[in-house]
């Protein structure tokens, strides 16, 4: 059996660093909040605020967890047969950092999910020149948006073997927390794909769709 790293992080492929952001350990005072259970999300979240913990400077310090978070990756029709919408919700009750962009993969899952051959895997570049804040800030029950275009000059290639995507929210994860979404629309097959294009995230969809074009280059 071939061991295959099945994604790469982006920044090798596209020169742009990706973040890491250090995870800090739960302590006394995140254990005992977690046994003080407000009765309402809404508690939650006010809670958190008061103690600091649903800050960007509080995310800013704290990386997003895998059970932290839900991921999602979505055909919105109002942004073009060519693109997906990455969202990743923060379902805790605190603030938590993202890097820059997911790490993302558009498979051929026939040539993926098999322990030989070749993996027939593509992945999107990214907006370079990235600077500022040190990640991107989620704050609790808020939701980050990032836009993949499969095919940003609509080339509409003939063959179309890639029928899913596959995206680690955080590119300072493992592979391990890879999640795999279907690439296809329904009654249209899968996508064309041709030099793709990842935008950052961004709090609307509107500006997630924005940074999402080859421009950003």
């Amino acid at each position: 059996m071939n061991a295959r790293r099945r994604i790469l992080p982006l920044a090798l492929l596209s020169g742009a660093a990706a973040l890491a952001i250090g995870l800090v350990g739960a302590g006394g005072a995140e254990a005992a909040a977690v046994h003080a259970q407000p009765a309402t999300a809404h508690a939650q979240v006010l809670a958190a605020a008061a103690s600091g913990t649903n800050s960007d400077a509080y995310a800013y310090k704290h990386s997003c967890t895998p059970g932290q978070v839900k991921v999602n990756v979505v055909y919105d029709a109002k942004l073009g047969a060519t693109k997906r919408l990455i969202e990743v919700t923060n379902t805790s009750s605190r603030a938590c950092g993202l890097t820059y962009y997911p790490t993302v993969a558009i498979d051929n899952s026939k040539t993926i999910h098999v322990p030989w051959g070749q993996a027939q895997t593509v992945q999107p570049k990214v907006p370079g020149g990235l600077g500022g804040a040190p990640a991107f800030p989620l704050l609790a029950k808020q939701t980050a948006y990032s836009v993949l275009d499969l095919d940003p000059s609509h080339a509409k290639v003939a063959k179309r073997p890639y029928n899913e995507i596959s995206v680690i929210f955080n590119n300072n994860l493992p592979n391990a927390d890879t999640r795999n979404f279907s690439a296809a629309i329904a009654h249209q097959g899968n996508p064309s794909v041709k030099n793709p294009f990842l935008g950052l995230y961004r709090s609307t969809i509107a500006a997630a769709n924005a940074s999402a074009s080859p421009a950003h280059r």
